[in-house]
């Protein structure tokens, strides 16, 4: 099982190498959503362990996550790993502000909540951060 440094730096570069939220076809986040994509929890979740049926409620506050230790496990870290994955300000791709690099996704807002994260649990920020 991975340590909650080495879940955040993967959920991290797996986001930043998507480029974007993971959405249904109604723009609602999902741990699987158009193009293959997957949410920050969508992650940790095997291709052959997903069912779309995940997807129904919120998968963190139901007990569907408990087949999973690696996310049960880390509860609070995923909860902020799911904000920074769901909210739209978190992106570049927002009304408020033009991309805030060419290494990366997310905004200025977003780059705050991932430092705040890595206070927050005494994690490391990859090197783009």
């Amino acid at each position: 099982m991975r340590s909650p440094q080495e879940i955040f730096t993967f959920v991290l570069e797996s986001l930043k190498a998507q480029g974007g939220r993971s959405v249904d076809d109604h723009g609602h986040c999902r741990l699987r959503g158009e193009g293959g994509t997957k949410c920050a929890v969508g992650f940790l979740i095997p291709n052959q362990e997903y069912d779309p049926d995940f997807d129904t409620d919120d998968f963190l506050d139901s007990k569907k996550y408990d087949e999973f230790p690696e996310i049960c496990e880390n509860d609070s870290l995923m909860h902020c790993l799911v904000s920074l994955h769901d909210l739209e300000e978190n992106w570049e791709k927002n009304l408020f502000e033009k991309r805030f690099s060419e290494n990366h996704p997310f905004s200025s807002v977003g780059i705050k909540l991932i430092k705040q994260t890595a206070g927050t649990f005494g994690l490391t920020t990859p090197d783009w951060v």
